[in-house]
């Protein structure tokens, strides 16, 4: 498949207050595939959004698992609650305290 035809399929469409929320973390929830592409190349450009997610500054790769889980349960005004979800996976229990 021609790479404009990749592109051109996973091209997120959302307006530009969308575009901005879905990079809060916990405000989205579940993510379509092109979501998480537009989320994991956000964090790639951006290292202070990537810090603000969980992810470590010099950290390259960045699994979609996480990403999900911090799309999901993430919290905008806490990094290592997004730290905690990145690290430790899916296990929540005393994720706040």
């Amino acid at each position: 498949m021609p790479k404009a035809a990749v592109q051109a399929k996973t091209k997120v469409t959302l307006s530009r207050k969308a575009k901005r929320r879905i990079l809060q973390p916990g405000y989205w929830g579940q993510l379509e595939d092109a979501e998480l592409d537009f989320i994991r190349s956000k964090l790639e450009n951006n290292q202070d959004l990537s810090v603000a997610w969980g992810f470590r500054p010099v950290q390259k790769s960045r699994s979609p698992e996480a990403i999900r889980r911090v799309a999901m349960w993430g919290d905008p005004e806490d990094p290592t609650v997004n730290s905690r979800l990145v690290r430790r996976g899916p296990r929540l229990k005393g994720l706040r305290e």
